[in-house]
C-alpha cells in the first residue's frame, strides 16, 4: 500500500468512524473513540473472504489428531488431588515426617 493508497483508506476510516458516531447520538468523546470499530468493518466489506477459511478434513477420520495424543499426560489425576495420601481410620492425613510428632 502506498501513501495514497494509505491516505484514501485512513480518509474512508474517519468518514466511518463520523458516521458511526453519529448513529450512536455523537457521545461527548468524539468519533476518534469509533475509528477501531470503522477500521475492522471496513476490512470486512473490502476482503469478505480474509475473515473465513475451509475447514479441514482429517485424511482419515478415525484418526485422532496428534495433539490429543501429545497432551494425555497434561491432565490432572487422583495423585494431584491428593488420593494417594495415606490416611487414618478417621480420614485425618497421616504424617510421614518426624518434624511434626
Amino acid at each position: 500500500m502506498n501513501s495514497e493508497e494509505f491516505a484514501a483508506w485512513e480518509s474512508r476510516i474517519k468518514e466511518r468512524a463520523q458516521k458511526i458516531w453519529e448513529e450512536k447520538g455523537r457521545p461527548a468523546d468524539g468519533p476518534e473513540i469509533f475509528e477501531e470499530q470503522a477500521r475492522e468493518l471496513l476490512a470486512l466489506e473490502e476482503v469478505p473472504d480474509a475473515t473465513t477459511r475451509p475447514v479441514e478434513t482429517p485424511s482419515n477420520p478415525d484418526e485422532e489428531p496428534i495433539l490429543a495424543l501429545q497432551n494425555q499426560g497434561d491432565f490432572p489425576g487422583l495423585h494431584d488431588q491428593g488420593a494417594d495420601m495415606g490416611r487414618t481410620n478417621d480420614g485425618d492425613p497421616q504424617r510421614t515426617d518426624d518434624k511434626h510428632q
